[in-house]
């Protein structure tokens, strides 16, 4: 029985889409744009924790500062994209009261 289980299993099971913290599925203002710029973070905080060694244990201060620019640009740019999308979105429902309420609950 569990041959075949395994076997059926195999040959039909669906796969689940990929969702992670940052999927379009879960945050919709989310662009590609935004997701390569993650990548290219992730990239600089790399490089940056490469160069700590002993007689450098903060790092080069040059590689750190470039990491935490762009992190902090990186993060005005998601709050400010997060901000225009649920501004859209009310404006959408400014005339249905019981949308608008459900939008402005689910910011909560």
């Amino acid at each position: 029985m569990t041959i075949f289980k395994t076997k059926l299993d195999a040959a039909c099971k669906l796969e689940k889409p990929r969702v992670t913290k940052r999927s379009k599925l879960i945050n919709p203002w989310i662009t590609n744009g935004i997701i390569t710029a993650v990548e290219r973070k992730h990239e600089l905080k790399q490089n940056w924790i490469k160069s700590v060694k002993k007689d450098l244990p903060g790092g080069d201060p040059v590689l750190r500062k470039t990491f935490t620019d762009y992190r902090s640009a990186l993060n005005k740019i998601i709050k400010s994209a997060k901000n225009t999308f649920n501004q859209e979105k009310i404006l959408e429902n400014k005339h249905d009261r019981k949308k608008t309420w459900q939008i402005i609950n689910e910011l909560r």
